[in-house]
């Protein structure tokens, strides 16, 4: 029932000389694709967007002995969200390859990891969330300057929400002190910089005043969503119980969500 054609000289057919070391980002984005063109039909079965292409990292130069390297690492954004549940945080979908470990790179190369945490706030609000982006600060034990290859996606086009869920955030690549790098380009940086990525959240699924309070309280709670976050965006109050808890304030949530309803309603009969 399904014909596939790929004429000579198309990008999934190219003909030397045409580039072809990026052909896997391709492959990344198409169930995406496939997933938004099945949205109308059958909601209940697809994804939102999520990162959908993998971050490839390689760094170039020389050791502290003066030997030279090259290392490349692969790494994973938020998951969009699902019909049933929240997006994966810091995996890679549809590639499948599993986020290389810290102790992993940092023992077969010179690269050191300073910080590796989830990306708070960068999940696409939604009934379901999408799931977090990583933010990782390198830098390379070295005497000598060296060399970021970057190729990294979403950092215009951040991850798209369905059925009323929001995007996720966009991706971004800098150093430690603020400068912005380019997302696909190799860059000279100096022995001692640091580069900070901040990898794309996933959209989200459904509409994010009808996610469940409590389950925006344990996010914020565990430091994944911030407590201003929570109050603008799902429309949920917070407060702590006298063991310190986070926990929903109910009668607060309850008119606030109750006033944007209204909002709504308002709003679409003045349309």
């Amino acid at each position: 029932p399904i014909g596939v054609t790929a004429p000579e000289g198309s990008i999934l057919n190219a003909v030397h000389p045409a580039p072809v070391g990026a052909r896997h980002i391709i492959g990344h984005f198409l169930p995406g694709v496939i997933h938004g063109a099945l949205e109308g039909a059958i909601p209940d079965r697809v994804l939102a967007q999520g990162a959908d292409s993998l971050w490839n990292t390689q760094f170039t130069g020389q050791r502290e002995s003066g030997e030279p390297f090259t290392y490349v690492f692969f790494s994973g954004g938020g998951m969009g969200a699902r019909p049933n549940g929240d997006g994966l945080s810091a995996t890679a979908f549809p590639s499948g390859i599993q986020g290389v470990p810290a102790e992993v790179i940092e023992s077969i190369s010179p690269v050191v990891m300073h910080k590796r945490e989830f990306r708070p706030d960068s999940e696409g609000p939604g009934r379901h969330r999408g799931g977090l982006g990583q933010e990782m600060e390198l830098g390379v034990r070295s005497h000598s300057p060296w060399v970021l290859s970057a190729m990294y996606d979403r950092t215009r086009c951040p991850a798209r929400g369905i059925r009323g869920g929001s995007p996720g955030a966009a991706g971004a690549v800098r150093t430690a002190d603020g400068r912005e790098l380019h997302p696909k380009r190799q860059q000279r940086m100096d022995a001692e910089e640091r580069v900070v990525l901040s990898l794309p959240g996933g959209g989200g699924y459904g509409d994010p005043l009808e996610r469940e309070p409590g389950l925006v309280a344990r996010d914020v709670a565990d430091g994944l969503v911030s407590a201003k976050r929570a109050r603008e965006v799902y429309n949920v109050a917070l407060t702590r119980d006298r063991h310190g808890n986070c926990v929903v304030d109910e009668e607060e949530t309850a008119r606030m969500r109750a006033a944007s309803l209204d909002g709504q309603a308002s709003s679409h009969e003045q349309d």
